[in-house]
């Protein structure tokens, strides 16, 4: 077996003493043997094996096999020092150079070795993921996912792209107005992404009957709902959908100006549903009030849409690689960006 250092650490000379930084832990501060970790640190920066190591540092310092054995088994335990694995990944030479940074970052994990990382992109190849509105946040959102390598989306919207889109939902330029939003996001999500295959659905959903394309589609690992109408009654059509289909689903979005929400994230007959969380039966349907509901228009600067959207990637990054566990089951996160404040409802 050979083995290499740790892609993502780094050293620093602090007071007189070594600080490493390794994922997942906190900084390692090495007040004796400095010298013996760096000289062996350099050795490994290129793929040894035990062995190896140990002639070639007894060859600039003298070192006993007791005490390398020891500094060894300290970075190995520390996630200092990786397996060195020459495998046959099973990715395309395409995937493998485009993700590399990305799997190296997941081998970098505690408890992780690169054949697990190479495992973890083809779960997000393998993914497929279903998302309802490609406006602000759908269009951030499906980016994100694309540039991560999730090759099978379901997109559904029917809006033509206006001026103003062209402020605040990534995906479109002024080049883009008046054509369908759908066929715009479709093509330029394959220029980040030439593996991806997307099932586009020029759709306007109003009642549960609209999302009746999903009988046909199998296998939809996530549905991400960012389309806000119709207002107050488009999560309650998804959530029936979902549950009927047997799909996981998220919301999220940014409100009020500065403000975000995520989730919950519901899985049926795992979760609460969100009727059960939010339940409809307790808000009053007021002529008067839903009048001047009609006339609500949601504004909002883009780096608001980019954020809330950047913050479910990362979520569903979590519930794809099951590296850990997501945040959002039963769980809603608001975050004010004017101070940065943070409150979590806990629907359990």
């Amino acid at each position: 077996m050979r083995y290499v250092k740790n892609h993502m650490i780094t050293l620093l000379i602090f007071e007189n003493k070594l600080v490493i930084t390794a994922v997942d832990s906190n900084p390692i501060e090495v007040e004796e043997g400095k010298n013996e970790i760096t000289n062996l640190l350099k050795i490994f920066c290129d793929p040894k094996t035990y062995e190896q190591a140990y002639e070639e540092i007894n060859k600039k310092i003298y070192i006993t096999e007791k005490h390398y054995k020891e500094i060894f088994e300290f970075l190995r335990v520390n996630n200092i020092l990786k397996e060195y694995h020459q495998i046959d990944t099973g990715l395309t030479k395409y995937e493998y150079e485009k993700y590399d940074r990305q799997i190296k970052s997941f081998a970098s994990l505690t408890g992780y070795e690169y054949p697990q990382a190479v495992e973890i992109q083809k779960k997000i190849s393998n993914f497929k993921v279903a998302i309802i509105g490609v406006g602000g946040t759908g269009s951030h959102l499906a980016l994100a996912l694309a540039s991560i390598g999730v090759n099978n989306m379901i997109l559904v919207d029917f809006d033509k792209i206006e001026l103003s889109n062209t402020s605040r939902q990534i995906l479109y330029d002024e080049n883009d107005i008046g054509k369908l939003k759908i066929n715009v996001a479709c093509d330029k999500l394959k220029r980040y992404n030439s593996n991806l295959e997307i099932k586009a659905f020029n759709k306007n959903i109003k009642s549960i009957e609209d999302l009746s394309f999903l009988d046909e589609i199998s296998d939809i690992n996530l549905l991400i709902l960012t389309a806000d109408t119709p207002r107050g009654e488009i999560q309650y059509i998804i959530d029936e959908k979902c549950k009927e289909l047997n799909i996981p689903w998220l919301l999220y979005g940014p409100f009020e100006h500065s403000k975000v929400f995520i989730g919950p994230y519901i899985i049926p007959n795992k979760t609460k549903t969100f009727s059960e969380i939010f339940n409809k039966n307790l808000i009053n349907n007021d002529s008067e009030v839903n009048a001047i509901n009609d006339s609500f228009i949601p504004c909002v600067c883009d780096p608001y849409n980019a954020f809330a959207s950047q913050f479910a990637a990362i979520e569903i990054l979590k519930i794809i690689t099951e590296t850990k566990e997501s945040s959002l089951i039963n769980k809603r996160f608001y975050i004010d960006t004017n101070d940065w404040t943070v409150d979590i409802v806990n629907y359990e």
